[in-house]
């Protein structure tokens, strides 16, 4: 996850530095108030917060199931 997030940002900021022509294409001709940056940024805005609502619900399901079991399993034996 952390790789994907990486490559996007850092390969948004390579396109934007080496080819910023590519990023001021006008989507839809030369009429459209739109850009191809504005796209590209939109679309990983909309990714990064699926990707987010898909760790989120992971972690509170799958990963707070371990840590109850690993607490559990520490705690054995132990006075309180």
């Amino acid at each position: 996850l952390v790789a994907v997030v990486l490559v996007l940002f850092y390969g948004l900021i390579l396109v934007v530095a080496f080819n910023p022509s590519l990023m001021g294409q006008r989507l839809g001709g030369d009429t459209s108030v739109y850009t191809l940056g504005v796209a590209v940024i939109l679309a990983m805005f909309i990714f990064l917060w699926a990707i987010t609502a898909l760790y989120v619900k992971r972690a509170n399901g799958e990963f707070d199931e371990l840590t109850q079991k690993i607490v559990r399993e520490a705690t054995q034996g132990v006075k309180k």
